[in-house]
């Protein structure tokens, strides 16, 4: 089965979950100059450990979450609504410690990949074309990997 841009959305928000949950940002922010940045310095961002931004954040699969008028921003990630009060990383860290902000960061991880989830089922469970109208090139053995630049999928 082909690997789809769902599939690899919702892997790239459990590998930042995970992320998350092994205390990462933490120990980054005991050997950083500066705290660390929600999805920056993690393998989410295409240009995690590049000192300069190579790569747009247009490629990156969390700006399908940023609103189109926040696209533009130095770092659309940070303007995604993590809640229902559309608070997001930037209005957030003005009056929420780390912990806090992790915390609601996590909650929007777990519910987007529930509800992302969610709607592949109910996509599968649509009938599919017959095995020989479908592509011959198979991705569904490729893995994902974390390397300086991001999550690569091999």
């Amino acid at each position: 089965m082909r690997e789809t841009k769902a599939d690899r959305t919702i892997e790239t928000l459990r590998a930042e979950l995970a992320f998350m949950e092994s205390g990462k940002y933490k120990l980054h922010t005991r050997v950083s100059w500066r705290p660390a940045a929600i999805f920056l310095d993690s393998p989410t961002c295409l240009n995690f450990g590049v000192p300069r931004r190579t790569r747009s954040c247009d490629d990156c699969v969390l700006t399908a979450f940023v609103p189109p008028d926040r696209r533009t921003e130095a770092i659309p990630c940070h303007y995604i609504p993590l809640n229902g009060a559309g608070d997001t990383v930037q209005s957030a860290s003005s009056w929420t410690d780390e912990d806090e902000l992790e915390n609601l960061v996590k909650a929007w991880l777990r519910s987007t990949i529930a509800l992302l989830e969610q709607q592949t089922r109910s996509l599968s469970s649509d009938p599919q074309p017959p095995s020989h109208a479908k592509e011959s090139h198979d991705d569904s053995t490729r893995k994902p990997r974390i390397q300086s630049g991001g999550i690569c999928h091999e």
